[in-house]
Parts: C-alpha cells; sequence; structure tokens
C-alpha cells in the first residue's frame, strides 16, 4: 500500500527536538491508546474517534476506550464521518464504502475513476477524496457522483503524489503534496491559490507531509511522517509551533500517518509505526492569535478558587451550602465556619468551577475526611459526570453505608460568569441531599476534573459541616460466636456509629479490637443458674462445689512447697 515517497519517510530519522513556542502557542500531549495494527487513518465526531488500521476500523470514545469495530469488504486506508455515516476508502480495490455509524455497510460508492484513493474528508455537501496514483482529488456529491476534480496549475505545476485533504471553514481545499514537500491551497471553486512550506527538517519544512486538519480557528495542523512531527500554522501559513520528536514514547513519533482535529480542538494524531493513537490539546494562546481574548486568559488546571499558576482569583462565590456562599481564596484548604445538618432534612452543596480546557469531565464533592488534604479517606463522595457537550450523564454516590439517600438525590448544571472578567464557569448543583446518619469527621473537599484530563488538587473545608439528630439508618448487628457452652451464634448490635462496643439482647457488652472483626466481653452480666443435668456446666449451682472438691484431690498429689525438690513436690499416695 506505501510506495513512492512514503517509504523513504519510515527510514528517515530527524531529531527535531522538544516543542517550540512561538506567537504564545504551545501544545501539550495528553494520553494515547492502542490502535490495532498500522494505523493510516483517523477522524472524529462530537462522541467518537474513528481509526482505520490494518484491516478494520476501530471505534474509540473520546477518552480512548474502545467500544466497538467492524471489518469492511476491503483494507481500509482511510475514514472520514459525519453526523450520520462512516466513510471508508480501500486502497486495494479503488472504492469508497459507506457505513451508518453502528458499522452496517449502506452501500459502496464504487470505483468512480479511482485508482489508489487514499485521504478522504466529508462536509455537509460533498465528499473530497485524494487519488494517489493519478495525482487528483476528486470532490463527490454526496450521492457519489463527481461533480470536480482538482489538479495544481500554478506555478508549481501539477499535484504530486497527494495523500491527505482538508477543508477550512472558508470552503478552501487543503492538499498534502509529497513530491513537492508543501500544502497546495485551493479556494472553494477549485481554483489553485497558493502553497505552504518546502524542502527540509526546519520550522515551517516538510519531508513527507502525509496527513492534514484544521481547527476551529483555521490553524493548518500536518503531520509530517519522515520528520515525525506535527506543525502548526495560521490559516495565511505562517509557521506557529511545532511538536513531536522520534521515538516510542509519550509525545514521540515513528511514522505518523493519521491526523484529525476534535471538536474540542485537540488534535489526535495515528501512528503506523507504533500502533497508537496520541491526543494533545492546546495549553497557551495570546489574544494576538485567533480564538484569543478572555476565555484564553487563563490556562490552568479547573479551579473553584485561584489559577493554579498565577493564584489570581479567578472564580468568587466558588462554593455554596445551602445560604451560605464561601469565596475559596486559597486553593488547599478555606477556613469555613462549621456548619450545622439535620438528619433527614434536604440540603444544597453547590460549586463554579474554571474549566476552560474542554470544560468539566467530573466534579467531585466529598464529605467526612479524616484531615485536610486526605480526601483519600473520605466517608462519602458525590460525583457529577460530564460529557464534552457539558451535560451530566451519570452520578455517583461512592459511600460504604448508607450516609446519604441515594434514591433522593438530585444534580443539576448550568453556565454563569466566575467573575468580573467575563470568563464563563460550569456550575453544579447537588441538591435533595438527605443525610441519613451522622460523619466521623467534618471536614469537606472538593474536586475537579476537566476533559483534558487534568486534575484540579483537593481544596479542603476545614471544619466543614456536623450532622445533628437521631439517625435513621437502624444500628449495624452482625453475628458471632457465643462464649457459653452450645450457645451457638449470637446477635450484636453496635451501640452507636463508630462505637467499638456492641451490646446484646440480653445485656452483655461486647467490644470490637484489634484490626480483625475480633470480641471480648466487657461487662459481667448477672449469674444465670441453669441447672441441666450436667455439673460440667459453668451455669450449673454445683460448679463451685465441683471445682472445690477438684482442688482438694490435687494437694493430696501435688505439694507446691517443695517444687524445688528432686522429686518435683510429688507426694505417692498412701
Amino acid at each position: 500500500m506505501f510506495t513512492r515517497k512514503y517509504v523513504l519517510g519510515i527510514l528517515l530519522v530527524s531529531l527535531l527536538g522538544s516543542v517550540t513556542l512561538a506567537y504564545g502557542l504551545s501544545t501539550e500531549f495528553l494520553f494515547k491508546f492502542d490502535s490495532g495494527v498500522n494505523p493510516t487513518g483517523v477522524a472524529s465526531n462530537s462522541t467518537h474517534i474513528f481509526v482505520a488500521n490494518n484491516t478494520k476500523i476501530e471505534i474509540f470514545d473520546l477518552s480512548g476506550n474502545s467500544v466497538d469495530s467492524f471489518t469492511p469488504a476491503n483494507d481500509p486506508y482511510d475514514v472520514a464521518v459525519n453526523s450520520t455515516h462512516i466513510f471508508v476508502t480501500t486502497d486495494n480495490d479503488g472504492e469508497i464504502r459507506l457505513f451508518n455509524l453502528s458499522g452496517d455497510e449502506v452501500l459502496p460508492i464504487l470505483n468512480v475513476g479511482f485508482t489508489s484513493p487514499f485521504g478522504i474528508t466529508v462536509n455537509s455537501t460533498h465528499i473530497f477524496v485524494v487519488d494517489g496514483a493519478t495525482n487528483r482529488v476528486e470532490i463527490l456529491n454526496l450521492s457519489g457522483s463527481i461533480v470536480d476534480t482538482l489538479l495544481d496549475t500554478g506555478s508549481g505545476g501539477e499535484l504530486g503524489d497527494p495523500t491527505d485533504v482538508a477543508i477550512d471553514s472558508n470552503g478552501r481545499i487543503l492538499v498534502t503534496d509529497n513530491a513537492d514537500d508543501r500544502i497546495e491551497i485551493f479556494d472553494s471553486s477549485g481554483n489553485y491559490l497558493t502553497f505552504i512550506g518546502s524542502s527540509g527538517s526546519g520550522d515551517g519544512q516538510f519531508s513527507n507531509p502525509f496527513s492534514i486538519d484544521v481547527d476551529s480557528n483555521n490553524r493548518i495542523i500536518v503531520a509530517d511522517a519522515a520528520n515525525r512531527d506535527v506543525q502548526i500554522f495560521d490559516s495565511s501559513g505562517n509557521f506557529l509551533t511545532t511538536f513531536g520528536t522520534f521515538g516510542t514514547g509519550d509525545g514521540q513519533f515513528i511514522s505518523p500517518s493519521g491526523l484529525t482535529v476534535d471538536s474540542n480542538d485537540r488534535i489526535i494524531v495515528a501512528d503506523l509505526v507504533n500502533n497508537n493513537v496520541q491526543v494533545f490539546a492546546y495549553v497557551s494562546e495570546s489574544s494576538t492569535v485567533g480564538g484569543g481574548g478572555n476565555d484564553n486568559k487563563h490556562r490552568t488546571s479547573p479551579t473553584s478558587g485561584l489559577d493554579w499558576t498565577t493564584h489570581k482569583q479567578i472564580v468568587t462565590d466558588g462554593f455554596r451550602i445551602n445560604d451560605f456562599k464561601v469565596t475559596l481564596d486559597n486553593n488547599w484548604w478555606t477556613d469555613f465556619p462549621e456548619k450545622q445538618i439535620i438528619v433527614g432534612i434536604p440540603n444544597e452543596f453547590e460549586i463554579k468551577t474554571y474549566a476552560q480546557n474542554g470544560g468539566l469531565m467530573i466534579q467531585e464533592l466529598c464529605f467526612g475526611l479524616d484531615e485536610v488534604g486526605l480526601i483519600n479517606t473520605a466517608e462519602v463522595c458525590l460525583e457529577a459526570w460530564y460529557d464534552y457537550q457539558q451535560n451530566i450523564v451519570d452520578v455517583k454516590v461512592i459511600q460504604d453505608t448508607n450516609v446519604i439517600n441515594e434514591d433522593l438525590l438530585k444534580v443539576s448544571t448550568s453556565e454563569e460568569y466566575c467573575d468580573i472578567d467575563g470568563m464563563k464557569c460550569t456550575v453544579t448543583l447537588f441538591y435533595d441531599v438527605v443525610f441519613m446518619e451522622h460523619l466521623k469527621n467534618k471536614v469537606m473537599a472538593i474536586q475537579s476534573i476537566d476533559q483534558s484530563r487534568r486534575t484540579m488538587m483537593p481544596t479542603s473545608l476545614n471544619d466543614g459541616i456536623v450532622i445533628l439528630g437521631e439517625p435513621l439508618n437502624p444500628m449495624l448487628t452482625r453475628q458471632i460466636a457465643g462464649i457459653e457452652k452450645g450457645e451457638g451464634l449470637i446477635t450484636i448490635t453496635q451501640v452507636e456509629k463508630y462505637s467499638d462496643l456492641w451490646v446484646t439482647d440480653d445485656g452483655r457488652i461486647f467490644e470490637r479490637y484489634g484490626e480483625s472483626d475480633s470480641f471480648r466481653l466487657t461487662n459481667i452480666e448477672t449469674k444465670r443458674i441453669t441447672d441441666t443435668g450436667h455439673v460440667n456446666s459453668r451455669s450449673h449451682s454445683a460448679w463451685d462445689m465441683l471445682i472445690e472438691h477438684q482442688n482438694e484431690i490435687a494437694k493430696k498429689y501435688f505439694d507446691s512447697s517443695k517444687i524445688q525438690n528432686p522429686d518435683k513436690g510429688f507426694v505417692p499416695s498412701n
């Protein structure tokens, strides 16, 4: 499948160094996942990532978890997706195949003159397909009929060894040209405009520009298979930055062969040789670059208080409990006055969070920490899980006992301004939060994770809440082995939550001790006389007489005053 210059690209080694910063723009590695063998193309929509590998189309969620796959009739080369269908090029039979989003083939768009269809992209009206063998780009309507053909008629001559195509928001058509190591640009009518790049390994230069896409600001992003990097240009073709080095580690490439930009401007790169897909995100931009302004003023981990880098107050009134609001003026802990909550009464807890990087993924509120900072010791945690559209898709209550009534709990979300700077925050409201019993400790904490998997360190509220009132949950009971002969299992009930004392129905008190579930009797109950006819029972009325008689017999055979004598104290009987 890979002939011509691309084979050379796999053999070349280019060590370009780490991420280059320009015009205030930089990127960072987020995560990677296995793609299957030899991925060649990648696409995404608002919910999934689609990867064309050696034999099939693999479907992943936006976090890289495998959810499905399907196998076209012939080996796939590239993949594109719109709101209703998946489009697949198959290099070895010159066809485009059409599938629904579940992977069921709808119909093949039969060979309409393709020799070797490579890269494919689709917009709301047309399908754009690169035919590498005939050095052209075919434009089809959504019914599969060719409506136009692109050939470079500019100063550079005809397209040479094109591999991929992208369409920006202005309708411009951008094509990777491997023969000339550059990006050819056409207007929406197919008229040649200009090109970007030249041969080489420096900034703005290419050695095998293989895959291309644009982000929401029409920045042009190119994966170079031989230089082992990804370069980013503004919409006018000015070089901005590059990332990637040769290798197998995070943020490294051996042969970046497929590239797409998702709806959150994450850059997704498939590597033919590393057999993986890596996901990257922008982490800082200046206001002079497209997409700047107030929303790019802070590039911080999610916070309900201060910017984690500059320590400037971003969010005001970041936390509310019922009618009491507090501004978190310290990201580690905030001096929070103790609040009392009554068992069985509904409460509201509201968290306002600034999450620039794709929005919130998880908002967490935890109760009953052993001490400030130890969120892993929390007795109960409430979690709201968000999708990329910032809708709540799941709510979780993590607890060992029924501290909070899960059946009554409700969660909602909204968006409002964080502060006077005009930045937007996500507000998570946990309401109808009903405590069923007391907490062991009163420290609370909030924690957030954004869609780029940046985690906000736990912000503790040191005095937290105290639960008052009679617990609504029954006390814990358990069965242990009885201490009386023939007694069998007995039931004991915990005196109060967290207590080590347990009581039986007849008034005996047991104490739990050690790390194991061991119990010992701690009180002496009224002596019970139950003559059963067996004098060996401790509860028999003649038990004390039996012990006294046995002691008298023992004295006749053993005198402890002679223990040091050679006869060891034994006295022969008469």
